[in-house]
């Protein structure tokens, strides 16, 4: 009896040795797998956890720093201005041991609101006037005009316009001297502005002559 008891507990340690030795499949594991980032630059931090020895890439147009707490490190990505009119994909790529695990970065374009020409004219007896509007980075715009041209012209549509026309209305202008006023376009995020001169044409002139 002895003998059989002896040997089981032989077995066991046997197999609890064997459980000890095993050796765990490396791994990484990150908290974030996708960022939206804005044109103007941004921070953005993601938290890896992994059981082997790891390093990180990343594209020229960021910048990387870690900071170890525990068995978790943080990496916070400084992304930089994206100073190019197209939309941007960066990867994150943590490499370790046959491992590879990425996390994607797209960057949108800074918005650009303009209009085509920076002067628009309309007779002294036009009743509208249409102005395209162009808008880079998509959003929409809001419009904004001077109170004191508030006797004389108007937003009939557009106001917060998706980046096709604004159309104003006008009141005609039966004075001798040509009008003028300077209406603001403003982007939706507040960091894109731009201006245009609307001009209005005097209905009646004052000719003199001269007799001899």
């Amino acid at each position: 009896m002895k003998k059989v008891i002896l040997v089981l507990i032989c077995i066991l340690a046997i197999i609890s040795c064997s459980k000890n030795n095993e050796v765990a499949a490396p791994y990484i594991s990150l908290t974030e797998s996708v960022f939206e980032v804005s044109a103007y630059g941004e921070k953005v931090s993601v938290s890896v956890m992994s059981n082997v020895a790891w390093t990180v890439f990343a594209d020229r147009w960021m910048e990387l720093k870690c900071q170890k707490k525990g068995d978790e490190t943080t990496v916070t990505v400084t992304v930089q201005e994206n100073e190019s009119d197209k939309e941007r994909l960066g990867f994150l790529s943590f490499e370790a041991s046959g491992i590879t695990e990425k996390v994607q970065i797209r960057q949108g374009v800074k918005e650009v609101v303009y209009t085509p020409y920076s002067e628009y004219y309309a007779q002294w007896d036009a009743v509208e006037l249409k102005v395209p509007v162009k808008i880079i980075g998509g959003g929409s715009c809001t419009v904004q005009v001077p109170e004191s041209a508030s006797g004389w012209i108007s937003i009939v549509s557009g106001e917060n316009t998706n980046g096709k026309e604004l159309l104003f209305n006008l009141e005609p202008n039966n004075s001798e001297e040509v009008r003028s006023v300077e209406v603001k376009l403003v982007g939706n995020n507040g960091m894109s502005e731009s201006f245009v001169k609307i001009i209005q044409g005097a209905s009646k002139y004052v000719l003199t002559y001269t007799t001899t």
